[in-house]
């Protein structure tokens, strides 16, 4: 089991965290961690994906922004596919179509019959499809690059072919619409009555999803089903580390169990290739593909040290330094407040709260901090406010305690914690006791946004207790 530092959630549903070495990640579709290891972090500040703060050991400012889209150094190419090692694979839009692999920023021609698809999994797995058919859809015959020419591969006839990138086995579509996987001897039926799908595209440990331009469909228990997406996918494409990309428009990418961002390519893409959470391609048409290197940590200029910090949807934020001393930020500078915190939580401009030195519940009033009730006696670990003015509370006794507005304070049932976040009623993440080990534990007011239980790794495992907010005190 690992050891993790904080956890975190958005008003979007996106679950952080922050582990033992400093590294912050997310949560993503499937219960995959993807790191981002830019910056080392003793401090995670979570509003929404688009607001990602941390502080490093010394107490600096960092925002996570995302890293420019820069033209290839590829010759014009009609389609192109790379691998998990970065190996670049090229179809033209002859007649009939040629393959190609990239060599020094070359295109080098592998020969071989009219190759209709092409997907690479890394250097020493590449397939094709070779028939009548075209890259709208077969039908055609499995190929198999071994290392001088093209292998057929005796199998159905197929409408899409992929790869795994993780055991780089591959997937396909037959022309009687089933879902069959390449065992390295047969062909394997995974599930039948697959809808008419556009392509496909296979992620860690069999995650499969598919597309036909106007929806994306999810294969889970031998079943396609239809996920929804901001504007639908009109391509589809996931790498080794469960980086889910969609295009048809502008790219979005799945940033959380439920979430979906935009990526600001600010251009319409018709081709996705993600590689990892930093590493993806996109084809612009009449521009040919660009590449992207996910997000990384930037330093935002300080004027204090800060030892923990807050941030809001609003864009609010709130710190507190090494001595308990208080900070607003006002969008270019600390500016410090009234009273002592030892930890403080930004809900929006109007709400927020905190924990004194010695333990008492603080709630601000818009000019100083006003002690209130807590709901335990043994004192305060944490507390956290969201948006809409819901309030939780960690006791020292780990005892968690939730409040929405009127109501009364509510016991949380089932979890102990020693770290709480919250962005509203319904969004709320924290750390699980533990000394060698722990976890980070996620609930919100009558929905489950994670994924299944049995789709999160091991060490990430949450709790499986999922709360409703208390009904409001009758008055």
């Amino acid at each position: 089991m690992a050891k993790y530092l904080m956890g975190c959630i958005g008003d979007d549903g996106g679950v952080w965290g922050l582990d033992a070495s400093n590294v912050a990640f997310r949560y993503v579709g499937g219960g995959f961690v993807q790191p981002e290891p830019s910056q080392a972090l003793a401090w995670l500040a979570v509003a929404n994906e688009d607001n990602v703060w941390g502080l490093d050991a010394a107490g600096n400012l960092y925002r996570l922004v995302n890293t420019p889209f820069v033209p290839t150094p590829w010759p014009a190419i009609w389609h192109a596919s790379v691998g998990s090692d970065g190996t670049v694979w090229g179809l033209d839009d002859q007649t009939p179509q040629h393959a190609y692999r990239l060599v020094n920023n070359q295109w080098q021609g592998v020969g071989g019959p009219n190759i209709t698809q092409l997907f690479v999994g890394d250097a020493n797995n590449v397939w094709a499809l070779t028939g009548p058919g075209g890259w709208w859809g077969g039908p055609g015959q499995p190929l198999k690059w071994n290392g001088t020419g093209w292998t057929s591969i005796t199998g159905p006839s197929l409408r899409w072919i992929t790869v795994a990138f993780d055991d780089q086995s591959a997937w396909a579509q037959t022309s009687d619409n089933r879902t069959v996987h390449y065992d390295g001897t047969n062909w394997n039926v995974v599930a039948t009555n697959t809808p008419d799908l556009f392509g496909i595209c296979v992620g860690p440990s069999g995650a499969a999803y598919g597309w036909d331009f106007s929806r994306l469909w999810r294969l889970s228990a031998g079943r396609w089903s239809i996920l929804s997406t901001p504007k639908g996918a009109a391509y589809a494409g996931i790498a080794a580390d469960g980086t889910l990309l969609i295009g048809g428009g502008s790219p979005y990418r799945l940033t959380g169990y439920t979430t979906w961002s935009a990526l600001p390519l600010g251009a319409t893409v018709i081709d996705t290739l993600p590689v990892s959470a930093h590493s993806a391609y996109f084809l612009i048409p009449g521009q040919g593909y660009v590449s992207w290197a996910g997000q990384v940590w930037q330093r935002v200029t300080s004027n204090v040290a800060l030892a923990t910090l807050s941030a809001a949807s609003d864009g609010t934020m709130w710190g507190t330094d090494a001595s308990n001393k208080v900070y607003r930020w006002t969008g270019s500078s600390w500016a410090q407040q009234p009273g002592s915190l030892a930890r403080v939580s930004a809900g929006s401009a109007a709400y927020a709260c905190g924990v004194d030195p010695q333990g008492n519940l603080q709630y601000w009033t818009g000019s100083a901090w006003r002690p209130i009730a807590a709901p335990s006696p043994s004192g305060n670990l944490d507390a956290a406010i969201g948006s809409d003015a819901t309030m939780y509370v960690v006791a020292k006794d780990n005892s968690v305690w939730v409040r929405v507005v009127p109501g009364d304070w509510e016991r949380v049932q089932g979890v102990s914690l020693v770290q709480i976040d919250c962005a509203d009623q319904h969004h709320v993440a924290g750390l699980t006791t533990g000394t060698t080990s722990n976890s980070i534990w996620q609930g919100g007011g009558g929905h489950d946004p994670l994924a299944p239980r049995s789709h999160l790794p091991p060490e990430l495992e949450r709790h499986a207790h999922v709360f409703c907010a208390p009904r409001p005190a009758a008055r």
